[in-house]
């Protein structure tokens, strides 16, 4: 156990140091795997926004340039 705690910020390591190693271990895994977990999950969430608002801005480009089209709107000078 002194191995593990000497890798920990000293006041970390105190407050452990009345734990078996294998519950600290376990703990901790256990908090990473949440943790990515939390983050697969942000990452996807950020992935379907971005999807989004692209969809809905090639839609706008879209539209815009039809209606241009429809309503003769004259083209920016060259």
């Amino acid at each position: 156990m002194a191995q593990l705690l000497s890798y920990l910020p000293p006041d970390l390591a105190k407050t452990l140091a009345g734990y078996p190693p294998w519950l600290v271990i376990a703990g901790a895994v256990v908090a990473a795997v949440v943790g990515l977990w939390l983050l697969g999950k942000l990452l996807k969430l950020a992935l379907y926004a971005s999807l989004i608002v692209l969809i809905l801005a090639v839609a706008g480009g879209a539209l815009w340039w039809v209606l241009s089209a429809v309503h003769g709107v004259p083209a920016p000078p060259r």
